[in-house]
């Protein structure tokens, strides 16, 4: 029971962060004209979902929405799930990457992720 109970508080995160980006497409002074939710991807057997992907035609931003956000997600955002989304996603190859990283609760100083 309690895991359905972390399930559906992250739905309820990324429906939270996927309104609000639609009502508002815009991160940092970037306005975008395509917003998507789930985007799942696969390509030589990788394969990935995405919570939130935005576009423009010149920048593609890609949010990963965390219940509990912690600084290893930060990481693992700036490691992992941009390789793979390099890998998966060739045909928007020529548009600059935004990752970005959303969560409702923070567990980590802000001034540290950056080191």
């Amino acid at each position: 029971m309690v895991g359905t109970i972390g399930n559906t508080d992250s739905r309820i995160a990324e429906e939270f962060f996927y309104r609000a980006l639609r009502r508002a497409p815009r991160i940092g002074s970037l306005d975008f004209d395509d917003i998507r939710a789930n985007v799942t991807a696969g390509r030589r057997g990788k394969s990935a979902e995405y919570d939130i992907l935005m576009t423009n035609g010149e920048f593609v931003a890609v949010v990963e929405v965390k219940r509990n956000l912690r600084k290893s997600d930060v990481e693992k955002m700036r490691e992992v799930l941009v390789l793979n989304f390099c890998f998966l996603f060739r045909e928007l190859s020529g548009e600059i990457l935004v990752p970005t990283v959303g969560g409702h609760h923070r567990r980590f100083n802000r001034r540290t992720v950056g080191s």
